[in-house]
């Protein structure tokens, strides 16, 4: 019987690792006679291929002990691990509100939908942080069957997407609105902060009511039912119908106001609009119109002026606190039509609800100085708790508040009374004609129009509404 020959395991063993280096497999030739081999000799083999990390000694004992069955076969001997990738940071917005304008009617507690209510405009205050920056993480290094380490790719980190009237701080962590306004989201992920909201359209069912801390534009009508309400000015290319709209600033309408008696238009400085029907409008500083104003309920603190080519007041009443300016008041028909100069309603509630607080101020000012002394009392002795303590200051600030409102209410009443008994400046201006049935008051003077007047100044002179004819 013919004697089997030695293996030559320096020939017998073949290793080779795989593409990424993260795998060694070990093969042992079929011509290879020995049933077992000592596992000494499959680390040196390994030694020589240089595979030194991740070395699998079970399998190694597995061949060891039982070679047939391993002959012809890539055993894995060896196995590496891969780098973990690093993740890449991120801007990430404070309030999910910002990241998208949604557009659906609000659900009411009791399960009603209020269609009027679908505009979410995501706005911000001046100095609100807005957006934050998440830091990359860093990756994990791996190792080669070679005891190579992996490099991992690292996160990148991101760069603030820096738009119009924001601002980075110093850390360069977070992004700051610099303006009072709407966040938008442009190009390339830009984050801006816009003072105007534009309405390109109606305000109808598809925008909802519109509560904006900047101003607005609206490129076409406000329609029944619906609200603009905008810390700044409002400007409509359209008419405002039967709707509720309200400035911090002015209100400009290029074409005019259909109120059907039940939307108020008001304007914390001054209005603007080709024509007021039917309308319920004040404005703090003037009403300007082009056309006419009909039938309507209209306040401002200073003017309401009408210089376009009909100049028109018919029906309802007019209150300025100093000058109503018209071409034509009333009408041939004796519509009745009242127009009242040197009145300030406005100022006349603020006196009202001045004097009703001083008058608070005064019942309590006496307590709580009683209270105030009691407790300095107490902390000069030294049996003041936290507690009492917490209450002294609380009560000190309280006192503080009543005596600076005191002054100061005193102060603006002063100025508010002077204001109403000068009505040297109230005037009625009637630059063409005045018919019957139209009233004027002039501070507290009554007139009734009893015959058509041309061309006149309506103001008070010894106590009694004169006039005098224009130039």
């Amino acid at each position: 019987m013919e004697e089997k020959k030695p293996c030559n395991w320096d020939k017998c063993i073949t290793i080779k690792a795989s593409r990424d280096k993260l795998e060694a497999y070990l093969q042992i030739d079929r011509t290879c006679n020995d049933d077992t081999v000592d596992i000494e000799i499959l680390k040196k083999a390994l030694i020589k291929a240089r595979i030194t990390h991740g070395i699998e000694e079970d399998v190694l004992e597995s061949i060891s002990e039982n070679v047939a069955a391993f002959k012809g076969q890539s055993c894995l001997i060896a196995k590496g691990f891969p780098a973990e990738n690093g993740v890449d940071g991120y801007i990430e917005l404070i309030r999910d509100d910002l990241e998208q304008q949604k557009k659906a009617p609000l659900v009411l507690k009791d399960g009603r939908v209020d269609f009027y209510q679908v505009k979410d405009i995501p706005t911000v205050m001046r100095g609100e942080e807005i957006a934050r920056k998440i830091p990359p993480i860093e990756g994990k290094p791996g190792k080669d069957v070679y005891g190579n380490e992996i490099k991992p790719k690292p996160g990148k980190d991101p760069r603030f997407p820096v738009g119009k009237n924001v601002v980075v701080n110093k850390e360069g962590t977070s992004i700051y609105a610099l303006i009072d306004g709407q966040v938008a989201i442009t190009e390339r992920g830009k984050i801006n902060v816009f003072s105007l909201y534009e309405v390109h359209g109606d305000v109808d069912f598809s925008t909802g009511n519109i509560d904006f801390v900047g101003s607005v534009l609206v490129h076409g009508n406000i329609l029944t039912g619906f609200s603009v309400k905008a810390n700044g000015d409002v400007r409509v290319k359209g008419n405002i119908e039967g709707a509720n709209v309200e400035a911090g600033g002015s209100i400009e309408i290029i074409g005019g106001i259909f109120g059907y008696h039940k939307g108020l238009v008001k304007a914390k400085q001054s209005l603007r609009a080709s024509f007021i029907q039917n309308g319920i409008v004040s404005a703090d500083n003037e009403v300007l119109v082009s056309d006419s104003i009909m039938h309507s309920k209209v306040s401002a603190g200073n003017n309401i002026i009408l210089d376009g080519t009909k100049a028109l007041i018919v029906g309802g009443v007019l209150r300025a606190g100093e000058e109503v300016s018209a071409k034509v008041i009333g009408n041939s028909m004796a519509t009745p039509t009242e127009i009242e100069v040197g009145v300030h309603p406005e100022l006349r509630t603020e006196l009202s609800e001045i004097k009703d607080k001083l008058k608070e101020i005064a019942t309590n000012l006496e307590k709580t100085e009683q209270a105030l002394e009691l407790l300095n009392k107490m902390k000069a002795i030294g049996k003041m708790t936290e507690e009492k303590e917490a209450m002294r200051e609380k009560i000190e600030a309280s006192l503080k508040a009543m005596k600076k409102y005191k002054l100061e209410g005193t102060a603006r009443i002063q100025e508010i009374e002077m204001k109403l008994e000068d009505i040297t400046k109230a005037r009625i201006k009637v630059n063409s004609v005045v018919y019957p049935g139209t009233k004027f008051v002039v501070g507290n003077q009554t007139k009734f129009i009893r015959e058509e007047t041309r061309r006149s100044v309506f103001y008070i002179k010894d106590k009694e509404i004169t006039f005098m004819p224009t130039r």
